[in-house]
């Protein structure tokens, strides 16, 4: 099963992290890693899940990279860690994790116009994007000019009114695609692919790196610090990232009356269960994001005529 970046780099720290713990605390290293069985290898984790938990430079990020990387790497132990997927709940009970707050579409066209003002017409399509089409960093981070289809392109239908983004490899499936259903963000695709896109590149030039694991990681750093500055200068929560547009495109949709299958489609989510908990929180934190009243009141003006915001922006 392929992996996001992010989910092996974790694996790898957390599998890694267990196996320099049971090399120190055993007197003859060549068989630290041996178990006699799954039941052992459970009792023996488990006591590295307490080990971590009580150390103060202990993450959660570790305990789960063991546990999960140990099934990763050998898919036979699932279900056979008992002891150890039970200490993982108690970890998350006692140390819950802080959850990031939604983008909402007033904020996210906000945003956009900042950074259109600014002159960096890449960030503000990025947001829109992110928002519109709940498209993830890894996502983003491989697309290219060919992958951008605009109507009237011979290789889609007529049908196709609207533009369309090929996804070639996502966190759930391969060779999936996304429409830019929002007219506004249609338009200003259609002029990005046309006038600033290169055949061959990729439509967002953050980093010239070839290998796709370095790239993503330099996009969405580069992605995530410009929205941390444009909030610090606004006043806004410093714990909004590029996922929060993920976030917010999901809630908003579900505000208009897509169900929850529909969301989960455009959204690219393997589980109805994850995707549903995901909007209902995602409503929740929304609702008690603390917003300065001006920002509140530009981004209502910008979201209601997006494209006289953008004339404005533009012209400053």
């Amino acid at each position: 099963m392929a992996l996001e970046p992010k989910s092996r780099y974790n694996y790898n720290l957390g599998y890694n992290a267990f196996l320099a713990w049971l090399r120190d605390r055993s007197s003859d290293a060549s068989k630290a890693t041996t178990f006699k069985n799954s039941h052992e290898l459970d009792l023996v984790l488990s006591r590295f899940l307490n080990d971590i938990y009580h150390d103060a430079e202990g993450k959660v990020s570790h305990a789960n990279g063991a546990v999960f990387g140990l099934e990763h790497l050998f898919p036979e132990l699932k279900g056979m860690l008992p002891r150890s997927r039970q200490s993982l709940t108690a970890w998350r009970k006692r140390r819950p994790g802080k959850s990031r707050p939604p983008l909402d579409r007033n904020l996210a066209y906000f945003l956009a116009m900042r950074f259109a003002r600014a002159g960096r017409l890449d960030l503000c399509l990025a947001v829109l994007l992110s928002f519109v089409c709940m498209l993830r960093v890894s996502e983003l981070a491989r697309l290219r000019t060919e992958d951008i289809f605009v109507p009237g392109d011979g290789r889609i239908g007529s049908a196709q009114r609207v533009p369309l983004l090929r996804l070639g490899k996502t966190k759930t499936l391969n060779e999936l695609s996304a429409d830019v259903d929002d007219p506004f963000v249609a338009a200003l695709l259609v002029w990005f692919k046309r006038d600033r896109c290169r055949p061959g590149k990729y439509v967002f030039a953050w980093s010239s790196s070839t290998v796709m694991k370095t790239r993503i990681k330099a996009v969405g750093d580069h992605f995530r610090e410009a929205i941390h500055a444009e909030c610090r200068r606004c006043g806004l929560s410093k714990r909004y990232t590029p996922h929060c547009l993920r976030h917010g495109g999901a809630s908003y949709r579900m505000l208009c009356g897509a169900s929850i299958e529909q969301v989960m489609l455009l959204g690219r989510w393997a589980s109805s269960t994850s995707a549903r908990r995901y909007i209902q929180k995602a409503r929740a934190l929304e609702l008690a994001a603390k917003i300065p009243p001006r920002v509140a009141r530009a981004a209502a003006v910008i979201e209601r005529n997006p494209v006289a915001a953008l004339r404005v922006a533009l012209s400053q």
